[in-house]
């Protein structure tokens, strides 16, 4: 079952395999903390209706915490574009910050401030809602530092009683001029104007101002946004270098996928062989003993279960067993090096882009490479059929059964054809080397099948320690070569994206300077 990846920002565009393999994909259906948290800022800056170059140079101090990545600004900008509801945006980040470190939400709080700051009366509300949605604890008086309503706006309450006379014509201006021109200084002059302490002339100069100011932002940001254009051949060959990186993983995946398969068909053959061979040793011990012992006896085969060929039986599990491991650890490091390559790859890579600057840890080791079987550790096996188990000190052991000595064959009723089966059996029970013979042979299958039986312990730890490790190549080259994908997808897109938002931002500032001059005083 997929775990919820933690509330930071370390986890960006680190998903699990498979999970995002297109820009596109990726910016609508993300659901982590810092797509989350990006959606919910660009609600706030939408929220208004009017977009302004103000907003847009408060959004930098967002994309600042994700290191000025080009996947942060895309995703930013989509949902300039098509915003969210900032309510539903804050119910998603709220969702998304379950279990976030107070140390996280304060600075994602923080990155933010500027852009609340200039929401004009709705800062304080929308402030809140968006700590709530963060989970970060306000500090006793942090929220006076966002306006409220017209009489906390500019912390100028004695004006009220002016206000009750001239209505709210003026603090509807002074939140316009800040929505349009995000200065508070010039709604606080509007402010000074409803009051008596600045006269019309001095506040139409402001205003001017403030217009030609903020149309000069403009021109610089869209002079910022031919750059971006400018630079659509280096994004076009960033994106050629992460497909080629792509390529040369899965090329690496391919001969890491291919090893750790052969590590588990040879394992299986030299389980199989040993176990013949064993089986081999195992008759030979047993004839050896029977040609000078009473073979009926039960205390001679307590004695064969107790014998050398115990000691020289565990020798050789751990010298098989031994192999493995090494060739395990032989994986491991591979698998140590390939997060290495992965990480001075993706490195030179994004350093082809100035705002690229993503960094990630390769996953550590989290496993052991040491088989355990049984109470002990791997050179220690027990080999038990049924119940019973005989055990050898420092040695392995086997059990051989119960039935050493033949039992007595119930005669059979003479039918037909019976006669020539109860002189076959008549036979056979006449015949002791016959018995002997199929008694060493029933005893070597029941060794071979318990001994079978016990290493399929090994064979499914083995296969598991193999299983974690193909896991964890493709985890490591999901957290390297995902991230590179899609900040190249993002450069591509950010021209495109940045000249559909220069028009944008053009049209809604134009307008709300028309409006913010028509509602200058006459």
């Amino acid at each position: 079952m997929p775990t919820t990846p933690p509330a930071n920002f370390s986890n960006f565009a680190q998903q699990p395999p498979g999970q995002h393999r297109e820009l596109g994909h990726y910016v609508s259906t993300d659901t982590t903390f810092p797509t989350a948290y990006l959606r919910a800022v660009a609600a706030i800056a939408s929220s208004d209706g009017i977009l302004n170059v103000a907003d847009f140079n408060a959004l930098n101090d967002v994309a600042s915490l994700l290191n000025d990545s080009a996947l942060a600004r895309v995703v930013l900008l989509e949902y300039v574009e098509h915003p969210l509801p900032w309510k539903e945006a804050f119910a998603d980040l709220h969702t998304a910050s379950a279990g976030i470190e107070q140390a996280t939400a304060a600075a994602a709080f923080e990155a933010a401030n500027g852009l609340l700051s200039i929401q004009g009366t709705r800062s304080r509300e929308m402030a809140k809602n968006f700590a709530d949605a963060l989970r970060h604890q306000l500090r006793p008086g942090e929220l006076e530092a966002f306006p409220a309503d017209e009489q906390t706006l500019w912390n100028k309450v004695s004006l009220g009683s002016v206000r009750m006379l001239k209505g709210r014509k003026y603090a509807d201006l002074a939140d316009l001029c800040v929505r349009a021109t995000g200065d508070v200084r010039l709604a606080a002059a509007v402010l000074e104007f409803e009051q008596g302490t600045l006269d019309k002339a001095e506040l139409a100069q402001l205003m001017s101002a403030a217009c030609a100011r903020v149309s000069q932002d403009i021109a610089a940001f869209n002079e910022r946004i031919a750059d971006f254009e400018n630079n659509r051949d280096t994004a076009v060959g960033f994106l050629d270098s992460a497909d080629e990186l792509q390529k040369q993983v899965g090329q690496r995946l391919a001969i890491a996928d291919a090893r750790i398969a052969f590590e588990r068909e040879t394992f299986d053959e030299d389980l199989e062989e040993y176990i013949h061979d064993a089986g081999n040793a195992f008759e030979k011990e047993v004839v050896d003993r029977l040609n000078t012992d009473e073979w009926k006896r039960g205390v001679v085969w307590e004695s064969i279960a107790s014998s050398t060929f115990g000691k020289e039986l565990e020798r050789r599990v751990n010298r098989i067993i031994s192999r493995r491991e090494k060739s395990l650890r032989l994986i491991h490091e591979d698998l140590r090096m390939f997060q290495e390559d992965m990480v001075l790859s993706r490195s030179t890579i994004l350093k082809r882009l100035h705002h690229t600057e993503l960094a990630g840890a390769a996953p550590a080791l989290r496993w052991g490479t040491r088989f355990k079987n049984g109470a002990e550790d791997a050179t220690n096996i027990t080999l038990k059929a049924g119940g019973a188990a005989a055990i050898g000190t420092g040695a392995a052991a086997y059990f051989l059964g119960a039935a050493v000595v033949m039992p007595v064959i119930a005669p059979v009723a003479p039918i037909v054809g019976g006669a020539l089966l109860v002189a076959g059996v008549f036979k056979w029970m006449m015949n002791p080397a016959e018995r002997k013979n199929n008694e060493i042979g029933h005893q070597r299958e029941m060794f071979e099948k318990a001994f079978r039986q016990q290493l399929e312990t090994a064979r499914q730890e083995l296969t598991a320690q193999l299983d974690a490790t193909e896991r964890q190549f493709h985890e490591a080259a999901n957290r390297m070569v995902q991230p590179v994908i899609l900040e190249a997808q993002a450069a591509d897109r950010l021209a495109t994206l940045h000249l559909k938002m220069a028009r944008k931002l053009n049209d809604h500032s134009q307008k709300a300077l028309a409006e913010m001059l028509t509602a200058l005083p006459k």
